[in-house]
């Protein structure tokens, strides 16, 4: 909302500062949510659906973008948000975060809906694994100190994988992919695509959807360091390669700084 009714370029920095501290503290507890409520054999199929319906969003906003004005784009993307809060009231609570609170009868009820609305009697195996689990941690952390806990996270059974997700986030986002998704149209303007440069931004979006279903399909099959090689590889070829051609197109910096001081300068007589 604060999109649409922008009549400031500050009220446009504080509608992001807001959208991307939501989306930070939205993604742990989904990702959390998502290994807590799926089987082992599903948990990355639907862990990376997350980055697809992302994608599937950014699609959609090139496409309405394309032939909508942008406050018009920002006041039907508000409704998403306000949807997707009002169906959490109708999804159950993870079973393991209520199995160790003690609430054992509603972690098997919640158990039994994730699992397809089936009986308490038919998910009790899985139940019992999971109320087993608990009170193993339970145990386990029954002495430990504060101290202690401190200490679990500056042991190496911690740092190296949380120092390898910290690399994979650190390659995946500096890579420049949210500065294409972001600069996309005055990318391909700058760079003389063959076709409209509204056009080439949807089918942006169409590839990188393309891409994540595939990555859906192939990690329960591939694994996910195969899948992390190859599009790591993939992306510096791309990026490689659309930086050599830009190189070689005459007047590309000129062409560059006209276009982003035509597209802030158009923001701007919008808004006032």
């Amino acid at each position: 909302m604060l999109f649409h009714y922008a009549s400031d370029v500050t009220f446009l920095y504080l509608g992001l500062a807001l959208a991307g501290l939501s989306g930070g503290l939205g993604e742990a507890p989904v990702l959390t949510y998502v290994a807590e409520i799926t089987q082992p054999r599903y948990r990355g199929m639907l862990a990376a659906t997350g980055s697809t319906c992302v994608i599937l969003g950014v699609l959609l906003e090139f496409l309405m973008g394309s032939f909508m004005k942008w406050r018009a784009v920002a006041l039907i993307s508000a409704a998403v948000p306000v949807l997707a809060a009002l169906l959490l009231f109708f999804i159950p609570e993870s079973p393991v975060w209520l199995a160790s609170k003690g609430r054992l009868e509603e972690s098997k009820a919640a158990l039994a809906w994730l699992r397809g609305w089936t009986s308490k009697e038919q998910v009790e195996a899985e139940f019992l694994e999971i109320e087993r689990q608990m009170t193993k941690d339970a145990e386990l952390q029954k002495d430990f100190t504060i101290v202690d806990k401190a200490r679990l996270y500056t042991q190496r059974a911690f740092l190296q994988p949380f120092g390898i997700i910290l690399l994979c986030f650190f390659i995946g986002h500096f890579s420049g992919m949210t500065t294409l998704q972001t600069y996309a149209v005055q990318i391909f303007h700058t760079l003389k695509a063959p076709i409209n440069k509204y056009y080439a931004t949807c089918l942006l979006g169409l590839t990188e959807l393309i891409g994540t279903l595939f990555c859906v399909f192939l990690v329960h099959r591939t694994g996910k360091r195969p899948l992390v090689f190859t599009s790591t590889i993939g992306c510096a070829v791309c990026f490689f390669g659309a930086a050599t051609y830009a190189y070689f197109v005459n007047e590309i910096p000129g062409a560059a700084v006209q276009n982003v001081v035509a597209n802030v300068s158009s923001i701007k007589a919008d808004i006032t």
